[in-house]
């Protein structure tokens, strides 16, 4: 009989062991960032960016992230204008509609398995800095840091602010 439930609680020890390790897999920081729009603007005594990101959470736990530097610069961490939308007139109501865009406010919260598209904006104070074709993306989340090198589409320039 003590056979019997010996055998019984090593099976529950290992069932519940691989459960926990599926657990942790499945709420790993897991997430995929593109650039799908670059945008430079000279402003005189510095240099603005502003990268128009898709950012996909591929976990079953929401992502969170902080911060966004690119070469030791961050990111704006509040809404700054960054442009306009026009959409032209609508056959229905023939009145011109112009909507203000602004970058993403942080932190970003990005809920399970789930993707957003926003812009983010950077100063650069070094005239020096350009930007190549790579970029290197360092991404902060509440859980670690990682770094991205990415595909930078040529540059287009924007609106004057």
């Amino acid at each position: 009989m003590s056979y019997i439930t010996l055998t019984i609680s090593i099976i529950d020890l290992l069932l519940s062991s691989a459960q926990w390790i599926y657990t942790l897999y499945c709420k790993r920081t897991n997430y995929k960032i593109s650039i799908d729009k670059f945008e430079w603007y000279d402003k005189g005594s510095f240099n603005k960016c502003v990268l128009s990101l898709t950012i996909q959470n591929l976990s079953n736990s929401p992502l969170i992230i902080t911060r966004i530097t690119i070469k030791d610069t961050q990111c704006y961490l509040s809404h700054q204008y960054v442009g306009e939308r026009y959409f032209p007139t609508f056959p229905e109501s023939d009145i011109p509609r112009t909507e203000r865009v602004l970058s993403a406010d942080f932190p970003i919260n990005i809920v399970a398995n789930s993707g957003i598209m926003c812009k983010i904006v950077f100063d650069f104070h070094d005239k020096t800095f350009v930007c190549g074709k790579m970029i290197d993306l360092k991404v902060q989340t509440t859980n670690k840091a990682k770094t991205y090198t990415l595909y930078c589409p040529d540059k287009s320039n924007g609106l004057k602010l």
